[in-house]
């Protein structure tokens, strides 16, 4: 999942700590972290914020990454806790979300969310949140959570007859702010589950290949487009004609350099 601001960071992290080690708990969590139950109870629920030295001392605690702890006090700066700040930056300008954009924000940067919505037109599909939990192997919180966000941002419908409708179209039509870094977040987290297919999946209803090539990095966007219509027109065949699906799949094509990019010179 990936986290906003200072709020979400620390929410993360503690559900985290809570799935790893059942009891752990906000007093556990407060103490490690070398603050007041009070104060933590507080910021997480987006009554207060810390100052930037306790944030300076979390962040070591946790060993977040530099840019997180410069937005984190960038964020207890400039708006003291009650406004959400991106983690996006474009230009050395910082954008504020709205409500409504981290929710969008959060449907792209979990793959979940779209597996939920493809699973609607899997053979033998039961609309209930402990089926799309076991299908999907989340927990039943999060499956909750996701279907709940995709109704609230008008991608899935529940009708009167109690069936599930897609409605999102495309969740990539989920544009209003700039979404690289949630991209990325949920690139980085089907990679693990490709490690984990690859691992766990018997080969005959997977395929997992690669190949290794020298390219012009002038050809790099042109590559990127084919990819984009490749990919597009093998989902498109696989589906046609084929009646009803039985699973999910994920595709993904990953083009990346093996050599140090080398900085061009004037």
């Amino acid at each position: 999942m990936a986290a906003l601001n200072l709020r979400d960071a620390l929410s993360e992290e503690l559900a985290l700590r809570a799935h790893a080690a059942p009891g752990y708990s906000l007093r556990k969590f407060a103490a490690d972290l070398e603050v007041s139950p009070a104060q933590l109870s507080k910021v997480l629920s987006g009554k207060s914020t810390l100052s930037e030295e306790k944030i300076a001392k979390i962040s070591g605690i946790l060993k977040w990454s530099a840019e997180l702890t410069k937005r984190a006090i960038i964020q207890a700066r400039s708006v003291k806790g009650r406004r959400q700040i991106s983690f996006l930056n474009k230009q050395a300008q910082y954008t504020l979300l709205s409500d409504a954009n981290k929710e969008g924000f959060k449907v792209i940067s979990e793959w979940h969310h779209s597996a939920i919505l493809e699973l609607l037109y899997v053979k033998g599909f039961t609309p209930d949140t402990k089926y799309v939990a076991e299908r999907l192997n989340i927990e039943i919180e999060v499956a909750q959570s996701a279907i709940h966000r995709l109704i609230d941002l008008k991608m899935l419908r529940i009708n009167d007859d109690g069936t599930w409708e897609d409605i999102s179209k495309e969740i990539s039509n989920l544009k209003s702010f700039d979404t690289q870094l949630a991209t990325q977040h949920c690139q980085l987290k089907i990679l693990e589950k490709a490690q984990e297919a690859l691992k766990n999946t018997d080969s005959s209803i997977c395929s997992q290949i690669g190949s290794t090539f020298s390219v012009p990095k002038s050809k790099i966007a042109e590559a990127t487009q084919i990819i984009i219509e490749f990919q597009k027109q093998l989902i498109e065949s696989l589906r046609d004609g084929a009646g009803a699906t039985d699973e999910v799949y994920q595709l993904t094509t990953s083009l990346f350099p093996l050599t140090t990019i080398k900085s061009s010179r004037k």
